[in-house]
């Protein structure tokens, strides 16, 4: 049987049903009717939705018995408007309730014509007390009008009276409940990606969370998430501008923002995405640099000592970094064809994140083999444990979240009494620069998407992931050629024999 939809399903990142009726658009979230927010789990919901909500509009047109007359839509403003107010003086200021029910019940019994003079008390007679506390109270409400402005009732009912500025000031006074506070949905927000996400990325995307909301000022007359709207992703925009940030930088506090944002809208606190919140323009396109020569590369790993030029070049084979020479084991090698096949431990929980395998070069291959064992970790230290550690700290005193890194490839590095004009955590994107600029444009950045074994950003490149075949070994093949111009000397066999395992 066919399915029988009777709204229009808007997709990512809305993830809605829409429906034009009477002239007036009606839009059902998928969190609001509590589904998956697919197309297929959750049409019959939104037809049920509707037809209540239909069913509700036609019922109130057809209890529509007459227009309303100008007296009559004067008296139900008059009413509205008062009821704003003894709604304010209830939790602002209390002995002024009495009055303005007083004044309510007069507005309710009056007769067309009649003028009731509001917010006085009905005792008082006198019109110019009348006055006075209607500009006591528009002062407070930052409108500051005295006698010699010729104010007087009609002025005063206009800027006080009618309601627009006791509107006004409720809205901006009238504090959110504690659950749509930007302090409480943060805390909430990264406690759950510590469930999450890995501890490497949650240190970072708590740490420029924290900058966007103290640095930012973006929240500073927007304290309530459910009033995150366009202009709050133009306020983010132009302070993330003004910083100045490199791409790479600028793009990745941009995500954590949308990410968040994003978090609202699953958790029910906001009701719709910002329609710019994913505009191309607020991405900061990454410009073409001249790249560095490295061809004394080779010279500056043969100064390094023997465990570290293991490091170095493993890296340069495989584009690793740091925590990715921390994770990779024995049983990641297939020593019969002596390849290696990982995933980047940083995205490896992401679907799209590509398994990629790396034909080893044979100067990896002999440093390989001088290890003594075939099992486990790569790389140890003498009492046997990772040289990279990343990891919450179950056992944190004061509640909070906190992760705790070693880092003991970084650490002896940065201990070379001779250090190289890279860094280890440069190595990847060296590699990536060498290959993409090979002179006969033969690699494109899509070769050093699966060398660094990132996520594909376009259909381009999920296309050549898909049906990748010996490409990256012909790349792999150039970068070797470009940074080990002549055979790379190896160490002697003492030498490597007091490397061991460390």
């Amino acid at each position: 049987m066919a399915r029988c939809m009777k709204l229009t399903w808007d997709g990512h990142p809305n993830y809605r049903w829409t429906i034009m009726y009477k002239s007036v658009r009606y839009r059902f979230s998928c969190t609001q009717l509590k589904c998956p927010r697919t197309k297929e789990d959750s049409y019959q919901a939104a037809n049920e939705a509707w037809d209540k909500k239909k069913a509700q509009i036609d019922a109130a047109a057809s209890n529509i018995s007459a227009p309303l007359n100008y007296d009559d839509i004067c008296k139900a403003r008059e009413l509205v408007q008062i009821d704003q107010k003894i709604s304010y003086a209830q939790q602002n200021m209390p002995d002024k309730v009495k009055e303005l029910k007083i004044i309510k019940k007069l507005i309710k019994n009056s007769e067309p014509g009649d003028y009731i003079i509001q917010d006085c008390e009905a005792k008082n007679e006198d019109p110019m007390a009348e006055i006075r506390e209607n500009i006591r109270i528009a002062d407070m409400c930052g409108i500051h009008v005295t006698m010699s402005h010729g104010a007087y009732p009609p002025l005063v009912n206009d800027l006080f009276g009618r309601g627009k500025v006791w509107k006004d000031r409720i809205n901006r006074q009238k504090a959110p409940s504690e659950r749509f506070m930007f302090g409480n949905c943060i805390k909430l927000f990264l406690e759950e990606q510590s469930r999450n996400a890995r501890p490497s990325t949650y240190l970072e995307l708590s740490k420029y969370i924290v900058l966007i909301t103290n640095e930012a000022g973006i929240w500073s007359d927007q304290y309530d998430v459910s009033k995150i709207n366009t202009e709050t992703v133009n306020n983010f925009s132009k302070w993330l501008y003004s910083k100045n940030y490199t791409p790479g930088t600028h793009n990745k506090i941009l995500g954590f923002f949308r990410r968040f944002v994003n978090w609202t809208v699953e958790d029910g606190l906001l009701t719709d995405l910002p329609s710019n919140l994913f505009k191309k323009t607020l991405r900061k396109k990454i410009t073409v640099k001249k790249v560095r020569s490295f061809d004394n590369v080779m010279v500056q790993i043969n100064d390094l000592p023997i465990r570290i030029r293991f490091w170095t070049i493993l890296a340069f084979n495989c584009g690793m970094g740091p925590v990715d020479l921390g994770s990779v084991t024995w049983e990641d090698i297939d020593q019969n064809n002596w390849t290696l096949t990982r995933r980047r431990v940083k995205t490896s929980d992401h679907k799209e994140t590509p398994d990629v395998t790396y034909k080893l070069w044979p100067e990896t291959i002999k440093l390989l083999q001088t290890l003594p064992h075939r099992s486990g970790h790569l790389f140890l230290t003498e009492t046997g444990t990772p040289l990279y550690k990343s990891a919450y700290d179950t056992q944190s005193s004061n509640g909070s979240t906190t992760v705790i890194t070693t880092d003991l490839f970084s650490s002896y590095w940065n201990k070379l009494a001779k250090k190289p004009t890279f860094t280890l955590g440069k190595i990847r994107s060296i590699g990536s620069s060498i290959i993409e600029n090979e002179p006969s444009g033969k690699f494109v950045s899509k070769h050093s998407v699966l060398y660094n074994g990132r996520m594909p950003r376009n259909i381009d490149e999920k296309n050549y992931l898909h049906n990748r075949l010996t490409f990256l070994d012909d790349a792999l093949k150039y970068l070797r050629e470009t940074l080990f111009s002549e055979p790379l000397s190896m160490a002697g066999v003492s030498e490597i024999n007091k490397f061991k395992n460390t």
